[in-house]
């Protein structure tokens, strides 16, 4: 539902582990398609104590991003997506691996500003270890597939957020194989 109107279909394909359990990734044939830019090179960010970021600046709104975080260490880590200068503007996309919990900071909704909070999933191993995101950012629907296991949307629109954020605290984190691809 998108304040009334018919919303937006977002499909999934279900997937059994080798444990057993149930999970959710991307449908391949379904993936917007998009033009890859070049590849940035390895990012490194070290946070002894507070909070280390760095943003990158010209992101298109509608993109497909993908990556491989590294965690050395970090209590927690992760993204701001459709970002800007603000700390407050942009979603974060944030993983704790104590807690076993990867959760989205704000969601929007059309003609409302953000609010508090947004999308979670609970029960998450492996999140001290490296992982494989995927990020399908179109309109208002931040999108992201992790590991090709669990996926996890919000709706968020802050259409003057050109910039994607990596932050780390407590440790580091590395960012290897980024790609960012706007959608044809």
């Amino acid at each position: 539902n998108d304040d009334g109107w018919g919303g937006d279909l977002v499909m999934r394909e279900l997937v059994q582990h080798p444990d057993g359990s149930l999970g959710t990734r991307f449908v391949p044939e379904m993936i917007p398609e998009s033009a890859p830019r070049a590849a940035a090179g390895p990012i490194d960010l070290k946070a002894e104590d507070g909070r280390a970021e760095r943003l990158l600046r010209d992101i298109p709104n509608d993109v497909r991003i993908t990556m491989t975080l590294e965690p050395v260490g970090a209590s927690r880590y992760g993204l701001r997506l459709r970002a800007g200068d603000d700390p407050a503007a942009g979603t974060e996309l944030r993983f704790e691996p104590a807690a076993r919990r990867i959760a989205y900071s704000a969601s929007t909704h059309s003609g409302g500003g953000p609010l508090a909070g947004g999308p979670s999933l609970e029960d998450v191993p492996g999140l001290d270890r490296p992982i494989r995101l995927d990020i399908v950012c179109r309109r208002d629907l931040v999108d992201v597939e992790v590991n090709g296991r669990h996926t996890l949307v919000d709706r968020y629109w802050n259409p003057k957020g050109d910039a994607l954020g990596f932050w780390a605290e407590g440790g580091g984190l590395r960012v290897v194989d980024f790609v960012v691809s706007p959608l044809k």
